[in-house]
């Protein structure tokens, strides 16, 4: 069974795509890329080296590279946050540091993996965090979680059309700023500044795809005008808006 069309789906401190492939320029940004191809191999080229014959890569944040692949094949891309709890995990694992990790022997022991083709976007978040843990060899911990932490998530996905200051947050469930940062942090698995730029950008996007135009978009996701989007997105991601959405 083939994805009819691809996704693009948000997660705590990331977001996956998953869709036919769209080749780049030599480019770099902030996240942490993971590159997953399922029937053809890609080639990825960095300022050290050309790889060919890649089915499975792991970027780290900032370093340069450019990507070309069949643009009938699908691909997953990953990308997370530096300051991700499952960055973490993958920084202690791969030593991530200023070169990319080919891993394509990683396919071949991961079975489930090939389910991102045709599962229900809603899991995502769930088989995203499972796939890492597996590649990994450990595990994020979970603790049960607090409803002051699922408020304050509540109050910044309805109030991003405004400035939202950490205090405003923290009294609002009324916890002491630095009680609450940790309590953010170890629940959410991100900071809390990171996250509201992450939910900035899926709120931006969200509105483009209900046709409004990007400028309109980067006001309802609370930027300051379309330049501050732009420049965003593209140090998370490394491309423009427009070139990812296209498909």
């Amino acid at each position: 069974m083939k994805r009819q069309k691809p996704i693009l789906k948000f997660i705590n401190g990331g977001a996956v795509y998953i869709g036919k492939g769209v080749s780049t320029k030599i480019h770099n940004h902030h996240a942490i890329q993971l590159t997953i191809s399922f029937k053809q191999t890609f080639e990825i080229i960095t300022p050290n080296r050309i790889v060919k014959n890649c089915r499975f890569v792991i970027i780290p944040e900032n370093v340069p590279h450019q990507f070309n692949c069949s643009l009938e094949d699908y691909q997953v891309f990953i990308y997370l946050d530096p300051f991700n709890k499952l960055s973490q995990l993958l920084k202690n694992k791969f030593s991530l540091k200023t070169d990319i990790i080919i891993a394509n022997h990683i396919l071949n022991e991961i079975p489930p993996l090939k389910k991102w083709l045709i599962m229900e976007s809603s899991e995502i978040q769930l088989l995203t965090t499972k796939f890492i843990e597996l590649i990994t060899g450990s595990s994020i911990t979970n603790s049960s979680k607090d409803i002051r932490i699922t408020k304050s998530i509540e109050y910044l996905q309805n109030n991003l059309d405004k400035t939202i200051k950490l205090s405003e947050v923290a009294n609002f469930v009324f916890l002491s700023e630095s009680r609450f940062a940790h309590l953010f942090k170890l629940q959410v698995g991100i900071p809390f500044r990171r996250y509201i730029l992450w939910l900035r950008i899926q709120k931006t996007l969200l509105s483009f795809l209900n046709n409004n135009s990007f400028t309109e978009a980067s006001y309802d996701g609370g930027f300051s005008d379309l330049s501050h989007f732009y420049r965003t997105f593209k140090e998370m991601f490394g491309n423009t808006p427009a070139a990812i959405l296209k498909n």
